[in-house]
């Protein structure tokens, strides 16, 4: 059933940056859904970083258990290591993998873990302490599985009224995306959340088929973008238009598609060519020296930096665009492909993680997990040498964006679904 009006709860988001910053920018769909049903909205970021965008109205922003700095700070060190000795679980996680103190990368992710869980604890035990939130009134909700989870889910044990739910994605999920596969105290994560929503059928398989226990209470909610009002032309001045964005990352590998583009221009003598990419990164300088080394002047190439999510869509209302293109190692089903089909542009991007649920032959190229540069090539001719089917694939684009991830229909259904788990 729909759930109409506000009901007289409230919901804490936990966040990494959001409304910090220009990261996590699919939040700011999201948010106004929720906020139209509870009562009362809280963001509890993780991280205080940059300048904070609006927020709908009623929605408060608390900084208060805010985690300091991303750096490894001598005062961030000497916190961590204080609250892990302090801290049981911190001595379970070792005991479960020893070789943890000897790798010293991981035996840091660890103590970095323990320290923002007891940050997050702190605040949640401060906010019931002073009656600032009602534990049988409050929903708890951390967008990302991590050590707010964690922090939330030690407070039900002394809470037990404590209702608490996550959404899962990628690299919070999928534990192969780190150097080292591992993340702290993953099994005691899971144990305590009430509903565990996997934004890809890919991902709820992943999570349930390591972690068989989670099975009844995972399910699948797809996130979502809002209908953009337009749909982007293709290119009618003989330029071929591919579009990228990510942040500028080695799991991104836009490398390989710097290569594939190369590879695309032999293939494709006399055609004229340019590549426009948004977003930045510590890679940039790199990549930037690589397209100029392996393109040249056969494809004009554009590295825009990092845009504003509203600037992202005023580029695909504002140029013609022929295809976006996604290279990743690793996804969950990205937003920005999304983005892209919401404008009715055709996808190639590779058989990883969700993506085989947004992208195929209808729509655009699905490539093989691993893709060659010459196979991102061909897949760049596919749609360049036949307007026609390029333009059958523009709008099965448009079409499953419309009927899976429209952020109208998900992110009301998803407020709906919590409603009826809790009210």
């Amino acid at each position: 059933m729909a759930y109409r009006g506000k009901i007289s709860m409230t919901l804490v988001v936990f966040t990494h940056t959001f409304p910090y910053g220009i990261a996590e920018w699919f939040l700011e769909t999201e948010i106004p859904y929720l906020a139209q049903k509870f009562q009362k909205v809280i963001i509890v970021p993780l991280f205080k970083q940059g300048v904070p965008r609006s927020v709908p109205e009623g929605v408060i922003v608390d900084t208060s258990s805010r985690w300091y700095s991303e750096s490894w700070t001598m005062k961030r060190i000497i916190q961590s290591v204080f609250a892990s000795v302090f801290f049981p679980p911190f001595y379970l996680d070792i005991c479960n993998r020893p070789q943890t103190i000897v790798q010293m990368s991981v035996f840091l992710r660890l103590i970095g873990f323990v320290g923002k869980v007891s940050k997050t604890y702190q605040w949640l035990h401060s906010s019931f302490r002073k009656s600032y939130l009602e534990p049988k009134n409050t929903v708890f909700y951390t967008y990302w599985l991590g050590p707010q989870s964690f922090a939330v889910g030690l407070g039900k044990v002394k809470y037990p009224e404590i209702k608490l739910i996550s959404r899962v994605h990628g690299l919070d999920l999928y534990e192969d995306r780190h150097l080292i596969p591992y993340v702290p105290l993953r099994k005691e994560q899971l144990q305590q959340i009430d509903r565990i929503f996997a934004i890809s059928e890919h991902g709820m398989r992943y999570l349930t088929e390591k972690y068989p226990f989670v099975g009844p209470r995972c399910e699948v909610s797809h996130l979502g973008v809002t209908d953009p009002g337009f749909s982007t032309p293709s290119s009618t001045d003989g330029i071929f238009r591919i579009v990228s964005c990510s942040s500028l990352l080695p799991v991104k590998s836009l490398g390989l598609l710097i290569e594939g583009l190369s590879a695309f221009t032999t293939a494709s003598v006399g055609l004229l060519i340019e590549w426009h990419h948004l977003g930045d990164g510590p890679m940039r300088s790199n990549l930037e020296s690589m397209a100029e080394n392996l393109l040249k002047s056969k494809v004009r190439w554009f590295f825009h930096g990092q845009l504003a999510n509203s600037d992202v869509f005023e580029f695909y209302r504002t140029n013609q665009i022929d295809v976006f293109v996604n290279v990743s190692k690793s996804e969950g089903i990205p937003v920005s492909i999304m983005e892209a089909q919401s404008c009715g542009i055709p996808v190639i991007a590779p058989s990883v993680g969700g993506i085989p649920e947004i992208v195929n032959s209808k729509n655009g190229v699905l490539l093989e997990k691993s893709p060659t540069p010459r196979s991102i090539a061909r897949a760049l001719k596919i749609i360049a040498s036949n307007k026609g089917e390029s333009l059958s694939k523009r709008t099965a684009s448009k079409r499953i964006w419309r009927s899976m991830y429209n952020a109208d229909r998900n992110y009301n259904a998803f407020v709906d679904r919590i409603m009826k788990l809790f009210c």
